[in-house]
């Protein structure tokens, strides 16, 4: 127990006294940060036709190269989270994002699909390191309602960035090859690399670094998963991750086949990111007057209502239109925008000192968990709306029940 005393304290007491960023500035360098793992998921589903054709792979094999892709997030979410508590924020940030380029070359010039995936994964561990640190970046200078403002800053932008890289390439799909995509990604890569060199002061000084060794990694891994607040909202967000990859698994067969939108696909599955992006912007104002598990309580449970609607009136009455469902898109990711940040805020506010650490556990527990659930979501499309909403309603109902026993973080532990 001496070696975690005081792993879990007041968050103010280890806020370093670094030089940082203004707002904005920093809203954006940690928006291009997070937008790389959404990117490069969202613009290789765009590009797996293509990919498949020239390496002559079947569709569903194809698939492999978004699960690749997310393994290698996970594990890199855990790695990175105690490396930049030894060495600093800025440096691991380095490693990340250089492997997230090697990732990238390999996965452009592959000409096989083994290559491919080893690309992939190389891609998600730089691309997972990078969405890790970044909270921790945020965790060292930011606390409880103001991380929650700049974290909800820093997702609409994220999900702003991604629209515009999705439709990127498609541009890249027209007027070249898939190839085309990774360059891109590469590119953004790269962007993000010098703007942090220049620009962003280290926020995790030497006086407050921890040692590295398995050891130590592992109390500090205990402390925060021995934390029931921290663990309780992880499992939330881990339930709320998973409702949202059930809807993003099956979007595309509700989209294409049961509306048969063809080639406005794109556009009809931005309206999604863009009242994610609009209500996140709100939340960082309703944070300073709402308390944020309030505001979390308000949105799934709003989900969780429209969510059996449409599933009772869908069971019931056949499909909706599609204005109908486009409205429920609306509300569903207007909701996750009042949800996902003040989630992260909740479950990191008890564990300033381990911040890296904490991010890791926190990030690999929920996208591993929200990853499955998502996919046993989405397994069970079956040409109709009901599997995805009577999902998001069972996910809903869970994640009140979670939110209802998760004890409030008052002290710290000494």
């Amino acid at each position: 127990m001496s070696e975690i005393k005081g792993y879990i304290s007041s968050p103010a007491a280890f806020r370093p006294h670094a030089e940082r960023l203004g707002v904005g500035e920093l809203v954006f360098l940690a928006g291009l940060l997070m937008v790389l793992y959404a990117v490069t998921i969202d613009a290789v589903v765009v590009a797996l036709g293509a990919i498949g054709n020239d390496l002559q792979v079947a569709a569903n094999q194809g698939q492999l190269l978004i699960t690749a892709m997310i393994a290698g997030m996970a594990v890199g979410q855990i790695f990175y989270g105690p490396v930049s508590d030894n060495i600093g924020r800025k440096p691991a940030l380095y490693l990340a994002l250089s492997i997230f380029a090697i990732g990238s070359i390999i996965s452009m010039f592959a000409s096989n699909f083994a290559i491919m995936i080893v690309g992939r994964v190389l891609q998600g561990l730089g691309a997972g390191g990078a969405r890790t640190i970044t909270i921790a970046l945020i965790r060292d200078q930011y606390q409880g309602a103001a991380m929650a403002r700049i974290v909800s800053f820093m997702d609409a932008l994220s999900v702003v960035m991604s629209i515009l890289g999705t439709i990127a390439a498609q541009t890249a799909l027209i007027v070249a090859t898939w190839r085309a995509v990774f360059g891109g990604l590469l590119i953004v890569d790269l962007v993000a690399f010098g703007w942090l060199v220049i620009r962003q002061p280290e926020t995790h000084l030497p006086a407050r670094r921890t040692r590295f060794s398995i050891g130590l990694m592992a109390s500090a891994a205990w402390a925060a998963l021995s934390c029931r607040t921290a663990m309780g909202y992880t499992v939330a967000l881990s339930l709320a991750l998973g409702g949202w990859m059930g809807y993003l698994n099956s979007a595309r067969q509700i989209f294409q086949d049961i509306y048969a939108v063809g080639p406005w696909f794109p556009f009809y599955f931005a309206v999604g990111g863009v009242s994610f992006a609009t209500f996140a912007v709100l939340n960082a104002r309703l944070v300073r007057t709402i308390p944020v598990k309030t505001l979390c309580y308000g949105g799934i449970l709003t989900i969780g209502i429209v969510s059996a609607a449409l599933s009772a009136s869908s069971a019931w009455l056949g499909t909706p239109p599609l204005q109908v469902f486009l409205l429920y898109v609306f509300v569903l990711f207007s909701c996750l925008g009042l949800t996902f940040s003040n989630l992260i805020s909740l479950a990191m506010e008890p564990l300033g000192q381990i911040a890296g650490v904490a991010s890791g556990v926190i990030s690999s527990i929920s996208w591993l968990s929200g990853a499955l659930l998502g996919m046993i979501i989405g397994q069970y499309f079956d040409g109709s709306l009901v599997p995805v909403t009577l999902g998001l309603t069972i996910v809903c109902a869970l994640t009140l029940a979670v939110l209802r026993v998760v004890p409030a973080y008052s002290a710290p532990l000494d």
